[in-house]
């Protein structure tokens, strides 16, 4: 996965294709270099596939989780300008759900998985069991479940990361709300580490430029350094530990020198000298004799 330089915003919800590339238009004005596109899967798609095979009793029932959205539609200059990813986010509140989303036939399909727990055992499981890239919360409603120190570090420990949306909070004062306590629970319970930063926007008008976002992040309890890394070094760890995870346990990344030439320029340069070293330290040793 080849990662580009600038800001991150790996939340860009799955909308009609004119709204999108609107959507990855404005994020190039803004300055962001790596998009991920979310795809957002309810507790409810489980169920109804759950009823399907038993009703239709057939092992090829269709998957709960969709296949990634084609990209073949957005324009060549906005694929050249971004890195677009694809993301999946499943909202579950049992292990049963946990364990057919990873048993879905499209769940390696998707560059990012997240999670959004909602009940205590959910986020148990996630912190415990599951091994996924991101949780994350739904800021329209008021956070269901209540961390404490030891599922968060376990989480961090993990490589997990706490993503904190922010578009529904730019016109909604409720969700603006629960955006805050979310923030501040985060640093009462782990000092805001591993938090990711993202926009979760469904249109243009909720987009925010960078350092808009950082300003209104020190609302969330995180420093100034904090709330960068949240829109730089936090998107680039998320890629590795997603890449990680769809590969192994280590990811080796092999980029192209430009310094390639003059090296090698420099160690012939080297091996001439000692070359012609040789026999004139020979002669002043002989006279010296």
């Amino acid at each position: 996965m080849r990662q580009k330089n600038g800001f991150y915003d790996l939340s860009i919800t799955a909308v009609s294709k004119p709204s999108l590339v609107n959507i990855l238009s404005t994020l190039i004005d803004f300055g962001y270099r790596t998009v991920a596109i979310n795809q957002i899967v309810e507790e409810s798609a489980f169920e109804t596939s759950d009823k399907k095979k038993k009703r239709k009793a057939d092992k090829d029932a269709p998957s709960p989780i969709p296949p990634p959205i084609s990209l073949d539609d957005i324009p060549q200059e906005i694929r050249n300008s971004l890195q677009i990813l694809h993301r999946v986010t499943v909202c579950f509140s049992t292990s049963d759900v946990a364990h057919k989303m990873v048993s879905s036939e499209n769940f390696k399909k998707y560059d990012i998985v997240a999670v959004i727990p909602t009940s205590k055992a959910a986020l148990q499981h996630t912190c415990n069991a599951l091994d996924v890239d991101i949780i994350s919360v739904d800021i329209s409603n008021k956070m269901s479940v209540r961390w404490n120190r030891k599922l968060y570090n376990m989480a961090v420990d993990k490589g997990m990361w706490f993503e904190l949306p922010y578009a529904l909070a730019v016109l909604d004062s409720s969700a603006r709300r629960n955006l805050i306590e979310a923030g501040h629970l985060y640093h009462a319970f782990g000092k805001s580490k591993n938090i990711l930063l993202s926009s979760g926007a469904e249109n243009p008008m909720q987009i925010r430029g960078p350092y808009d976002v950082i300003n209104m992040s020190l609302l969330l309890g995180l420093s100034e350094e904090q709330a960068k890394s949240a829109l730089t070094n936090a998107g680039k760890s998320v890629l590795l530990r997603a890449e990680s995870r769809r590969r192994g346990k280590s990811v080796v990344v092999i980029a192209r020198s430009d310094f390639k030439d003059e090296i090698l320029k420099e160690t012939k340069d080297e091996e001439m000298e000692e070359s012609h070293s040789g026999p004139i330290l020979k002669k002043i040793c002989k006279e010296e004799t």
